[in-house]
């Protein structure tokens, strides 16, 4: 328990008694909602396969050049999907929400 002492105008000394538990569980409970809060909106717009495949393939095109089994012209095209797939994904993300259908759609 805590005690908060506070002065008045007139001089007096009102003491506030301020249960230590109350304010743990106030803050726990502020703390588990924000967490929610903000693990919902990521959720929601979260799209770690296709990023990952993304990754995957960038290195995959890096490695097909350095090695001249992809030429040039093949791996510009290559970018170029991979630019697309990138547009996409930013525009099923701008709503705030990517729907199961959008997750889905080919690339």
């Amino acid at each position: 328990m805590w005690i908060v002492t506070l002065s008045l105008r007139d001089g007096t000394k009102p003491s506030y008694i301020i249960h230590q538990e109350e304010i743990m569980r106030k803050l726990i409970i502020l703390a588990a909602v924000m967490m929610l809060a903000s693990g919902m909106s990521f959720s929601q717009t979260a799209t770690p396969k296709v990023t990952k495949r993304q990754v995957n393939q960038q290195a995959r095109i890096r490695e097909g050049v350095k090695s001249g089994e992809l030429t040039k012209k093949e791996a510009v095209k290559l970018e170029g999907q991979q630019a697309k797939i990138s547009h996409d994904k930013a525009k099923a993300k701008s709503d705030g929400v990517v729907t199961e259908r959008e997750s889905k759609a080919p690339a």
